[in-house]
């Protein structure tokens, strides 16, 4: 008995000590690979097994990015491995997208984003039976989508964002019926949408903002009863909103911007306890703001503005940390319930009244056209009471004071470093004053960054000038006040320090936004880097124009177009380094003018 004890121990020994049989992945597979990663402009370490070490070890890799990912399926034959995910993120892989991706024929996710990687969308693809999950967000890829790809029967979800696609959506990409999340955005995709994506039922996600559609909104989208999150900024597709869309129960992040066509007003708005962010702007909307809004106890986000709505204020027992309702027809008395100092609120542009005893930090009343407070000037800055009259004003946006002295002469530049907020309207202590309005939605609303700047030293004339910048999600305003009427010079300085070229994927973010002056659209789909030809590189815009009623305005307007999330997410909206302002009487190189 005890010999017998003494064997199986000693077998027992044996097993702990004996080396386990590695997996290893697929041969074929580790090939396939090679040639898979060569073709995206890197080199693979193949000395090292990738389902093993977890990671591609390539040529160009980026210690510490934690977005390079390998899951292996090791079953059945636990000696031989086989590819289910692959994820290569922000490496700035200049190549083109690999066709022998059809090799890996077990992969289920592939995840490139944030590449530099150019080329088509390759139609072999299409027969890759397991792939369930595709995003190429934010690389370089060009031409149409093939309708091959109507033959993902598996896939799940597919974000296609950020890149430079062209022409219609295929009709075939309404067989992909198994469809949760489908991302467009950001690109250059024309036509109508198909009817046959009427089919996908299963969708949960749809975003298609910043595009050149044609048509209608079509009715088939209030059919989509599973969505939750329906994005349509700037689509160049023409309202009314089909009313079904109102209806969806499941919806809670509903964002339409900038449409034109036929004015609207939804029939029915659910109440929805869970309803998180409706925007709703410039989309030609008209009638009074349902009440029901004021139910929506989980609302984040409100935005309503640059539409027709009328009425006065209801009794409100919920307003939304974010609520905006700018340039619209709104009037009577603003009542307390709004005037929360832990509430972002936009009431510009409207005809109201609101009690001058409240703290309004957070609450942005400029351009309104009545108001009770007697010192009107830091509230209602459109109705100021002039003592003195000025010929200019010099502003280092998100700046401190700086005197630039060049070739004309030397000239003083007020500090705008001012914090600000979602909604402000700050004046300073000269005669010039800004407002700023809108919220970065998919980054951290508690923490933005309104200024920013620049952690390089730029290499320009007046540097200075352009080390620092401000930034708003939306509509950014700034006026100058008692001002001599006459003839003005405007002159706006813009650098890019926020998307930049230290990594080539940085480089492939579009902020695109409108240019008002005085009321009037001066320069539409304004490109900052595109006019600068490059990242930190200065760009003047210079334009006469005339003061009447001793103001002036500039207005920054992001209508949705461009790219949101390069570098990162919330990367977007209008950006300005410097204004200058000079009356026609003076010349431009006189001193501190």
């Amino acid at each position: 008995m005890l010999q017998w004890r003494l064997l199986r121990l000693s077998l027992i020994t044996m097993c702990f000590l004996c080396p386990l049989t590695s997996a290893h992945l697929d041969r074929q597979e580790l090939v396939a690979l090679a040639k898979i990663v060569r073709t995206m402009g890197a080199t693979l370490n193949s000395s090292v097994d990738p389902c093993e070490s977890k990671t591609l070890v390539i040529s160009d890799s980026k210690p510490g990015l934690d977005q390079n990912k390998v899951v292996c399926n090791c079953h059945p034959n636990p000696s031989t491995c086989h590819i289910t995910i692959l994820v290569l993120r922000m490496y700035s892989l200049p190549g083109t997208l690999p066709p022998q991706l059809v090799d890996l024929p077990y992969l289920e996710e592939l995840d490139l984003t944030r590449n530099y990687l150019e080329g088509t969308l390759p139609k072999e693809w299409a027969t890759m039976k397991f792939l369930r999950s595709i995003s190429l967000a934010a690389n370089r890829i060009t031409g149409e989508i093939p309708r091959e790809w109507g033959s993902f029967t598996n896939l799940t979800s597919l974000s296609l964002e950020a890149n430079r696609l062209s022409g219609n959506i295929p009709a075939e990409l309404g067989n992909l019926v198994n469809l949760t999340v489908l991302i467009l955005s950001s690109n250059k995709f024309v036509g109508n949408l198909p009817e046959k994506l009427a089919a996908m039922k299963n969708l949960t996600d749809f975003r298609i903002s910043g595009n050149n559609f044609s048509g209608s909104i079509p009715q088939f989208i209030g059919n989509w009863t599973r969505l939750k999150r329906l994005e349509l900024y700037a689509t160049g597709l023409e309202g009314p909103i089909p009313n079904g869309i109102f209806h969806l129960e499941a919806l809670n992040d509903l964002r339409i911007t900038d449409m034109n066509g036929a004015n609207f007003f939804p029939e029915y708005l659910p109440h929805k306890d869970y309803m998180k962010n409706l925007v709703l702007r410039n989309v030609n909307m008209s009638g009074s703001i349902p009440p029901i809004i004021w139910e929506m106890k989980k609302l984040s986000v409100l935005d309503v503005s640059l539409n027709r709505l009328k009425g006065n204020f209801p009794s409100i027992p919920h307003v939304p940390e974010f609520t905006f309702l700018g340039g619209n027809m709104l009037s009577g008395t603003v009542p307390d319930s709004i005037l929360d100092e832990d509430k972002y609120i936009d009431l510009s542009y409207n005809n109201v009244t609101w009690p001058c005893q409240k703290n309004t930090v957070n609450i942005n009343f400029y351009g309104c056209s009545s108001q009770t407070a007697s010192s009107g000037i830091h509230q209602c800055p459109s109705k100021p009471n002039c003592k003195n009259k000025y010929h200019s004003f010099h502003i280092n946006c998100g700046g401190e004071n700086v005197t630039i002295t060049d070739n004309s002469g030397k000239f003083s530049y007020d500090g705008d470093d001012y914090v600000g907020s979602a909604s402000t309207n700050y004046v300073s202590g000269s005669n010039w004053g800004y407002s700023s309005t809108g919220v970065y939605m998919d980054n951290d609303k508690k923490a933005p960054m309104f200024t920013i700047s620049n952690s390089s030293k730029l290499s320009m004339d007046c540097s200075e000038l352009y080390m620092t910048a401000r930034r708003a999600p939306t509509s950014l305003i700034y006026y100058g006040f008692c001002l001599e009427n006459g003839e003005y010079t405007v002159r706006l300085h813009f650098a890019e320090i926020e998307i930049t070229d230290n990594e080539a994927y940085r480089s492939l973010g579009q902020r695109i936004f409108d240019i008002y002056i005085q009321g009037k659209l001066e320069w539409k789909d304004f490109n900052i880097m595109e006019e600068a030809n490059g990242t930190g590189k200065p760009v003047t815009k210079q334009i006469n124009v005339a003061v009447t009623d001793n103001m002036l305005e500039i207005r920054l307007y992001w209508a949705g177009k461009g790219t949101t999330s390069i570098p990162k997410k919330g990367t977007y909206g209008p950006l300005i380094s410097a204004i200058s302002a000079c009356h026609s009487m003076l010349s431009i190189s006189d001193p501190f003018l």
